[in-house]
């Protein structure tokens, strides 16, 4: 939200589709830690900032 990203714009950075960010933000998935370290670094994000928010 702090990006101003669509579901479907970051996506496409992570190289996902919008339902599949849909049910990341609906807690439908769990994370593989590869994965997370994957959207911290579309998000220019450290994966510690993005655990701590």
């Amino acid at each position: 939200m702090q990006q101003h990203l669509s579901q479907t714009k970051f996506a496409y950075m992570i190289g996902s589709d919008q339902s599949y960010v849909s049910r990341l933000e609906r807690g439908e998935y769990n994370l593989k830690f590869d994965r997370l370290c994957e959207i911290a670094d579309a998000l220019n994000l450290d994966v510690s900032e993005l655990l701590s928010r």
